[in-house]
């Protein structure tokens, strides 16, 4: 039988550095601390990212710099157990 996949894309609304926290492959979540943005000037963790969703990590930006609007990460969403 035919099956749909749904995706799920993560931008950021801040430039910084990035610090992933999963690989791609990893399970994750909704609501799980994916990555952290760091400020370049202060070394300060600025922002933490969230899962959206339950599912897979099938895409993870791997520049350790990132600009806004940037797609960080994109998800494969589990849409049943």
């Amino acid at each position: 039988g035919a099956f749909r996949v749904r995706f799920k894309y993560c931008k950021i609304i801040a430039a910084g550095f990035f610090k992933k926290l999963v690989q791609p492959g990893d399970e994750v979540v909704r609501g799980d601390i994916i990555a952290n943005i760091i400020n370049p000037m202060t070394g300060e963790n600025t922002t933490d990212i969230y899962a959206p969703t339950d599912g897979i990590i099938f895409y993870c930006q791997n520049s350790p710099m990132i600009y806004q609007n940037s797609v960080i990460f994109k998800m494969i969403r589990r849409l049943h157990n």
